[in-house]
């Protein structure tokens, strides 16, 4: 009888510790992290067909969903990151790309080369340069909007196609690929 109780004993505690990490990666899922897979080559050389992607939500600046307010510890969309975004143009999915330039900046195209208010913007994370020039042209990124590009530049559909991508659509920042294991990397 006591080698019975031992058992379900035993069995109550392993039940309880998968229900409470259970709970505990539902809420993780729910209201922090969010996992992206990469459906095309847009961001190549960093990320890849296939990967899946961690990405933190509420970094920036958010409010949280139900609660409605917003972490103490939020930060500001940098130019460099990698974040996830609704995009405008389809309402529907996530996209992910590259912050180039924030509100306020002007991003002007010359020579296959960006400008960030005219100063050249040096981008070692992109793929390959262009093999065909950008129309030379001027943007101005809007109050509360980003300018996003992918990093494979010749495949990418980004912020030179539909515009600039306002913060209220950003979900998160794109913190490291965690499969497959082979390509297991902290994106910088």
């Amino acid at each position: 009888m006591k080698n019975l109780r031992n058992i379900f004993q035993a069995f109550h505690n392993v039940f309880s510790s998968i229900l409470i990490a259970a709970i505990i990666a539902v809420i993780l899922r729910i209201f922090f992290i969010s996992v992206f897979y990469i459906p095309s080559s847009s961001m190549e050389k960093i990320l890849k067909i296939g990967d899946y992607v961690m990405v933190w939500k509420f970094l920036y600046d958010k409010k949280i969903p139900v609660i409605n307010t917003k972490l103490p510890f939020g930060f500001r969309i940098k130019r460099g990151d990698v974040v996830v975004f609704i995009p405008v143009n389809n309402p529907h999915e996530y996209y992910i790309k590259r912050c180039i330039g924030l509100e306020g900046e002007k991003i002007m195209f010359y020579r296959n080369d960006v400008y960030i208010n005219d100063v050249k913007l040096e981008e070692p994370y992109v793929k390959d340069k262009p093999l065909i020039t950008y129309h030379q042209r001027e943007l101005d990124v809007p109050r509360g909007h980003i300018f996003v590009m992918g990093d494979n530049r010749l495949t990418s559909s980004d912020s030179r196609d539909w515009g600039s991508v306002s913060t209220d659509h950003v979900t998160g920042k794109a913190l490291f690929v965690f499969f497959p294991f082979n390509r297991i990397r902290i994106i910088k």
